[in-house]
């Protein structure tokens, strides 16, 4: 291939694609996730200029997603909707999503896919689509592009020069590699021979094992003609994924000897170093997993995040033992990283050991000043503790640095609430549904409370309908 680009978060492709001036490409999307979501970028104040009903009406069916946040739009493009302003812009003449292969593996999973992209696809009020299932592949319009979403055997060849566009995470099934990347990449040549190519790792936010970030170097050696001797790199990271298969399965040792056949060909590796820090301790030789920890550092600083553990995984899903134990691991190997002790502040806050947690969040922000992360957990822990003007100094500090973080605006709306300051509550819990808590039950709930005490009934009255429906759908959520 001609031009590969690596970035860490796929939101990036769309910046190359139009510094590269691409139109009307075949987007071949290689990935576990959509990543089409629409934006809702448009300007409301485009309604003050509205002089009729009947303009209101047809402005309304033309821009039916209002950007009530008050970002710019560039802002608004994340890892989630960077694909509908590459097909908006012209960049994008045809779609295929590429699936792994166990998406659409039986009948109720592709029911379930089904559902998925039809959903996605009505969040726009004006749009409206059929989405049908043709030879085990999903097809349906996004305007007047096609959409085809497959599996990589059933991806048709394309002749001409297209966009591949490739997510780490496509690889990665229950933390272990369902398909090999030498495997991948001999398909894929055969379906698409020319064409750009952008790998996202993906580490940022959970969605690629840190473990296996390395499959997104593999790719680019693997898809980058200009590099002139790959195979014993290729051999290097071969022996990388047998170590890595190895101690999934408790086969420690073995793991062990793989690994060092993956340094004696690639010594220089961040991968293969972090590998071994990680396997070390697991064998409990802390010191080596120490040492080759910092060793993997100082060659790729991408390995010292708060993403280099399983623990931020466990967390959202409510493992917070285990989650705990991840966070005091990386204390062991990285005591001077802010991100672990602001995370075990969370912990400990949803324990409700208040005090633990306002030490890890001291921690924290004596290594880290500005963690905006632990100034609102802070803020949320004095909030419980009825502190309340402590606790919105400490939101507020958290909003100056990250203004959009849902969080700390709908908590600080919590304590203006209890201090009766309601119309300062409306605005923070107003902000906190316009980026992104628009279906939290408890947000909603709120806002009736606090509109029925300023005696704004009509306003009231919608809410409740909000509120009504953000209840049922969570607790559908729940059950299900």
């Amino acid at each position: 291939m001609d031009n590969v680009f690596v970035m860490e978060n796929h939101n990036e492709a769309l910046a190359y694609w139009r510094r590269l001036g691409v139109k009307d490409k075949t987007l071949v999307h290689i990935d576990s996730h959509f990543d089409f979501a629409w934006i809702t970028d448009s300007d409301p104040q485009a309604l003050l200029s509205l002089k009729s009903l009947e303009g209101f009406k047809k402005n309304s069916l033309m821009n039916p997603l209002w950007n009530l946040s008050g970002r710019a739009k560039e802002e608004l493009v994340h890892i989630g909707n960077y694909i509908e302003p590459a097909i908006k812009e012209g960049i994008v003449g045809e779609f295929f999503w590429v699936v792994p292969d166990f998406f659409c593996s039986t009948k109720i999973r592709l029911r379930r896919l089904k559902n998925q992209i039809r959903d996605s696809l009505l969040r726009n009020p004006g749009f409206n689509t059929k989405v049908v299932t043709e030879n085990n592949c999903l097809k349906a319009k996004i305007g007047k592009v096609n959409l085809t979403v497959c599996s990589l055997e059933a991806l048709p060849r394309i002749e001409s020069d297209a966009l591949l566009d490739i997510d780490v995470d496509y690889f990665v099934n229950n933390n272990a590699l369902w398909l090999h990347p030498d495997t991948f990449a001999r398909i894929l040549k055969q379906k698409v021979p020319r064409g750009l190519v952008t790998i996202a790792y993906s580490v940022e936010g959970g969605f690629t094992p840190i473990e296996y970030k390395f499959i997104g170097d593999y790719l680019l050696a693997l898809f980058d003609d200009s590099l002139s001797d790959t195979a014993q790199y290729r051999q290097a990271m071969d022996s990388l994924i047998k170590a890595a298969e190895a101690k999934k399965n408790k086969a420690l040792l073995e793991a062990e000897s793989f690994l060092k056949e993956a340094f004696v060909l690639c010594p220089d590796s961040a991968a293969i170093q972090y590998h071994f820090s990680m396997l070390y301790y697991a064998l409990g030789l802390k010191r080596p997993a120490r040492d080759y920890y910092w060793q993997a550092v100082s060659k790729d600083g991408s390995y010292r995040t708060l993403y280099n553990n399983r623990g931020p995984v466990l967390e959202e899903n409510s493992r917070l033992h285990s989650a705990r134990r991840e966070y005091e691991k990386m204390l062991e190997l990285d005591p001077e990283n802010f991100h672990y002790y602001a995370r075990l502040g969370n912990i400990f806050s949803q324990k409700k050991d208040w005090g633990r947690a306002l030490e890890n969040y001291a921690a924290a922000l004596r290594l880290h000043p500005r963690s905006h992360e632990a100034y609102a957990g802070r803020g949320y822990v004095f909030l419980k503790q009825k502190r309340l003007d402590e606790a919105i100094e400490s939101f507020t500090q958290s909003l100056t640095l990250n203004p959009h973080n849902p969080y700390a605006n709908y908590w600080i709306g919590a304590a203006y609430m209890n201090m009766k300051q309601y119309t300062q509550a409306m605005r923070s819990i107003r902000c906190a549904l316009n980026n992104g808590f628009f279906t939290l039950p408890q947000a909603r709930w709120r806002l009736v409370f606090i509109y029925w005490k300023n005696k704004v009934y009509n306003r009231m009255c919608d809410e409740i309908k909000y509120a009504c429906i953000a209840s049922y759908y969570d607790s559908i959520k729940r059950i299900a």
